[in-house]
C-alpha cells in the first residue's frame, strides 16, 4: 500500500496528528487496519507516520485525517458574526474564489495563505487550511555552515453553517483574526468577525456554571497594584468555584481565564470522559491540553457559543445519566 494518492497538504496533517496522537490511539487505529506498528518506532512520531503512510491505503489514511486532522490539542480562537454563516452549498460555491486570491508576496510575514477548502463530512463544516510563514530558526548543515531559515505554521478556519461563530485552530491570534476576516469577506459575510467579549461578569458566571470544575484561576490586578498577576491552583479532586478567596476575586471581576474540566460528548468505562482546556476571557483564546476529538472540541465551541449570546450551555443530559448509572 502507499499514500501516492494522498495530496501533499494531507500527508502533512497526517504527519502532525501523528506527532500529537497518543500512542495507545495509535495502536487502535492500526489494528484496526490489520497493520502491526513496530514496538521500537513508538514514541518517535516522524518513524511511525513513515510506516503508516507506506503500509496503510490511501482510503484509510483519508479517513484518519478526516477523523483526527484538526484534533489533538489544538489553541483555538473564537470570533462572533452578526450575521449566521451561509450554507455548505454557498460555501462551496465560493470556494474557488477564496483558494485563486493571489497576494502581491507570498512571502509576507504573519499572513494567511489559503491551501484548501472542502466539506468536512463528519462533522458537517466547512474547511480552509492556511499557512503562515513567522519568525526564523538558525540551523548547522553538513558543511558546518550556518543557515537561516523561515518557519513555517499551518492553520484551520472552521465555520459552521447556521451558527454565528468563527473558530480559528492556529498558534498566533494576530494572524487568526486575519484569516477569518479575509476569509469572510471573500465568502460573502458582510460585517467582519470580532472577538466575543468573555470579561463580563455575567457571562464568566454562566461559565463557572456551565464546567464540571475549576482547577486553576489567573487573578489579574490592577494597574495601580504592585502585583500584576496572581495563579490559584486546587487541590487534586477540589474545586477552586468553592473557594472564598477565589469567589472574592470573582466578585471583584479580577478572573482573567483559567483552566477547566467539562464533560465531554463521549463515555469511556461508564464515566463520562473529561474535557480539559484552558480559557483566556479578553481575547476568547481556548488551548485543549489534552488529547480532545472533533465532538469534545465542538461541545466546548458550541457551548462557548451559547454562553457568549448571554445564554445557559446545559451539559448533556445523555451523558449526566450514563454517568449516574
Amino acid at each position: 500500500m502507499s499514500s501516492s494518492r494522498l495530496s501533499d497538504i494531507r500527508v502533512r496533517v497526517f504527519r502532525e496528528i501523528m506527532r500529537k496522537m497518543p500512542n495507545s490511539l495509535i495502536m487502535r487505529l492500526a489494528q484496526d487496519n490489520e497493520v502491526e506498528v513496530p514496538f521500537d518506532i513508538l514514541g518517535y512520531p516522524y518513524e511511525v507516520s513513515n510506516f503508516l503512510l507506506k503500509e496503510l491505503g490511501s482510503e484509510a489514511l483519508e479517513e484518519i485525517v478526516m477523523e483526527y486532522g484538526d484534533a489533538g490539542k489544538p489553541i483555538v480562537f473564537l470570533f462572533t458574526c452578526e450575521d449566521e454563516t451561509p450554507s455548505l452549498e454557498e460555501l462551496t460555491k465560493k470556494s474557488d474564489a477564496l483558494l485563486s486570491f493571489e497576494p502581491e508576496s507570498k512571502t509576507l510575514e504573519s499572513m494567511p495563505y489559503f491551501d484548501e477548502a472542502y466539506v468536512h463530512e463528519p462533522t458537517g463544516t466547512f474547511r480552509v487550511r492556511f499557512h503562515y510563514i513567522k519568525g526564523r530558526v538558525f540551523l548547522l548543515d553538513k558543511t558546518v555552515e550556518i543557515r537561516e531559515e523561515r518557519v513555517a505554521h499551518y492553520g484551520v478556519l472552521i465555520l459552521r453553517p447556521n451558527k454565528t461563530v468563527f473558530e480559528v485552530r492556529a498558534r498566533h491570534k494576530g494572524v487568526a483574526s486575519k484569516a477569518a476576516i479575509r476569509a469572510a469577506a471573500v465568502l460573502g459575510i458582510e460585517k467582519p468577525p470580532y472577538p466575543p467579549d468573555f470579561r463580563k461578569k455575567e457571562i464568566i458566571e454562566k461559565f463557572l456554571n456551565w464546567i464540571r470544575s475549576l482547577n486553576n484561576a489567573r487573578i489579574g490586578f490592577s494597574v495601580r497594584e504592585t502585583v500584576s498577576s496572581l495563579s490559584m491552583s486546587a487541590r487534586r479532586g477540589s474545586d477552586l468555584r468553592t473557594d472564598e478567596d477565589f469567589r472574592k476575586y470573582l466578585e471583584y471581576g479580577m478572573l482573567k481565564g483559567g483552566h477547566a474540566t467539562a464533560y465531554g460528548q463521549r463515555v469511556v468505562k461508564g464515566q463520562p470522559r473529561n474535557v480539559n482546556f484552558r480559557i483566556f476571557f479578553r481575547d476568547c483564546r481556548i488551548y485543549f491540553t489534552r488529547f480532545s476529538y472533533e465532538d469534545d472540541i465542538e461541545y466546548v465551541v458550541d457551548a462557548l457559543e451559547e454562553i457568549g449570546a448571554g445564554r445557559q450551555a446545559e451539559t448533556p443530559q445523555r451523558i449526566l445519566e450514563e454517568f449516574s448509572k
